[in-house]
């Protein structure tokens, strides 16, 4: 019997990590898209995965309206930056006048689960992040 490599015990581990996750609750499952697994009681228990791909998000929801905050609040002034050949300051009203005509929340189960696999290292101080504040605020 081959040993597997790297590669496949890297993927065979993001698939039982996969089916163990617990996803955003706003997340969409799709209920075509079914596992049975062993539980921790000796027995078995199904598992229903998130819809991958574009999911709409209703404008009568909490993740729309906070999209909208995000969208329209000024630009942080620290970060303005004059550009080297103009001389003119980077933009610093933001969008304020923004609307949304159509939103969709981009739903991929397997880079959910390595993002989190990721998150969990750095946590744990197994990887020396360049820039710890990309992971501040991101869905945990």
């Amino acid at each position: 019997m081959r040993k597997k490599g790297c590669v496949f015990r890297c993927r065979d581990s993001l698939e039982l990590e996969k089916l163990n996750m617990h996803w955003p609750e706003d997340w969409e499952m799709d209920p075509e898209n079914v596992a049975t697994i062993d539980d921790d009681t000796d027995g078995k228990r199904t598992v229903v995965l998130p819809r991958d791909g574009l999911v709409p998000v209703p404008e009568n929801t909490a993740e729309y309206w906070d999209v909208y905050d995000r969208l329209t609040r000024p630009p942080d002034p620290r970060l303005v930056q004059v550009g080297p050949k103009t001389g003119e300051p980077s933009d610093s009203r933001g969008l304020h006048d923004a609307w949304i005509t159509k939103l969709e929340r981009i739903q991929n189960a397997d880079l959910y689960t390595y993002f989190i696999g990721q998150e969990a290292r750095l946590k744990q101080g197994l990887l020396d992040p360049v820039f710890p504040e990309a992971f501040d605020g991101a869905p945990t």
